[in-house]
């Protein structure tokens, strides 16, 4: 199905391809999203700037699909 969407729509698709902290944050048993990390330098600052890049490209789009 994605094949042939992007197939009939490639100029006009953009797919945001992220990791989604559900599975760590259920797995660790964790209080508050937060908690959750990914080993890297400068975590906190790349989720933040993920979450920003995220919502513009949804404020960019006239239609969704998810």
């Amino acid at each position: 199905m994605c094949r042939k969407i992007k197939a009939e729509f490639s100029r006009q698709i953009i797919v945001n391809k992220r990791v989604y902290y559900d599975e760590l944050f259920y797995k660790n048993n964790y209080a508050m999203i937060y908690q959750v990390n990914f080993d890297r330098k400068d975590d906190l600052f790349l989720k933040g700037i993920e979450y920003l890049s995220s919502i513009y490209l949804r404020s960019k789009c006239h239609a969704l699909v998810a």
